[in-house]
């Protein structure tokens, strides 16, 4: 689980360029940050932050 810290703007979806659509879908990209913990397990004690497209992410409760 992440949390958004920064909305990038919309951009083209990458894997949609990667594929070559002549028109590719735009999205909003957003910065959202991971303890690293959480990701590789421990030790942790910092954080990862990555730029995702909205379809990547799903809303937590």
């Amino acid at each position: 689980m992440g949390e958004v810290v920064e909305i990038q703007g919309t951009w083209p979806l990458a894997d949609d360029r990667a594929q070559g659509f002549a028109e590719p879908r735009v999205e909003p990209v957003y910065t959202v940050r991971f303890p690293a913990g959480a990701l590789w397990g421990p030790p942790g004690g910092h954080w990862v932050q990555v730029e995702l497209w909205e379809s990547y992410l799903e809303v937590v409760a």
